[in-house]
């Protein structure tokens, strides 16, 4: 076996070297350091948002007309082919929070979801738990109040684009 210098200067084999970040440590330098235990972040309330989000869209295909229940719209009286007799504008003001639990397929789900996941465990890392629901609740407002205001009164929007982008 052939002798290589580590970091310490000792001679060891290349079996007996152990990668290191910079250079090759032996066998007696690494068993002599303290073990460092990471601790695995969690992150709750990303996960919540997610499974509220999932668990809507699951009703969504199961529950006849669930979307045009809950989904965002100003005022309408016929969504496709259905008489709609709803909207924000006369005064199903949840329509704003329930828009989270519409999407318009599995794909806009699964993006939005990845977007979520994304964002929100850095977020919830760097801010909290309670600012994370904070800043997603008013950046779902703000985004169902500006879908309503700059789109047509019968326009319909869905999905959580709204509470995760703002």
């Amino acid at each position: 076996c052939s002798s290589d210098l580590t970091r310490c200067g000792r001679p060891a084999c290349s079996d007996c070297l152990i990668p290191a970040s910079v250079g090759f440590h032996c066998r007696e330098c690494v068993g002599s350091q303290p073990v460092i235990k990471v601790k695995r972040q969690s992150n709750p309330i990303t996960l919540l948002l997610v499974g509220i989000s999932v668990v809507g869209y699951l009703l969504q295909t199961q529950i006849n007309l669930f979307e045009l229940k809950y989904m965002l719209i100003g005022d309408g009286t016929q969504y496709f082919l259905f008489p709609f007799d709803g909207g924000v504008y006369r005064g199903e003001y949840f329509r704003i929070f329930t828009v989270v639990l519409v999407h318009g397929g599995t794909l806009h789900l699964l993006s939005n979801m990845f977007a979520l996941w994304v964002t929100g465990t850095q977020l919830e890392r760097v801010v909290g738990k309670l600012r994370l629901i904070l800043i997603y609740v008013i950046s779902l407002v703000g985004g169902s109040l500006a879908s309503l205001l700059l789109g047509a009164p019968g326009q319909a929007s869905v999905g959580a684009s709204g509470a995760i982008f703002g």
